[in-house]
């Protein structure tokens, strides 16, 4: 798939995402080291991986928990054809998805 401009790529993922039921966030962007524009991007959702305790009982009740999804989707910048593609797409989720409960984690 393929998209004229960085934002059309992030706008697709996250109508994508707000369908089936999750939350989105750029997790890296790369830069080239020139020009300072960006060359690739990946965009994951947003409770991806998984978090290490620093201490050991919580000090809140309601801690932010994490789910170590693999859903995620990169996008590089085609030089030959000048056009952002989507070359690299993880759909496969660890957990339940509900587009109701996603909604409140959008902006």
């Amino acid at each position: 798939m393929r998209f004229a401009q960085l934002q059309m790529a992030h706008d697709f993922y996250v109508t994508y995402a707000k369908k089936v039921g999750f939350a989105t966030k750029i997790r890296t962007t790369i830069y080239d080291n020139i020009t300072k524009i960006p060359v690739n991007q990946a965009i994951h959702y947003n409770r991806d991986g998984f978090r290490e305790s620093r201490v050991k009982a919580p000090t809140r009740k309601n801690t932010i928990s994490t789910a170590g999804c693999k859903a995620r989707i990169y996008v590089k910048f085609d030089k030959d054809m000048q056009e952002w593609v989507l070359f690299k797409v993880k759909l496969r989720h660890s957990h339940p998805c509900s587009a109701r409960k996603a909604t409140s984690f959008t902006r």
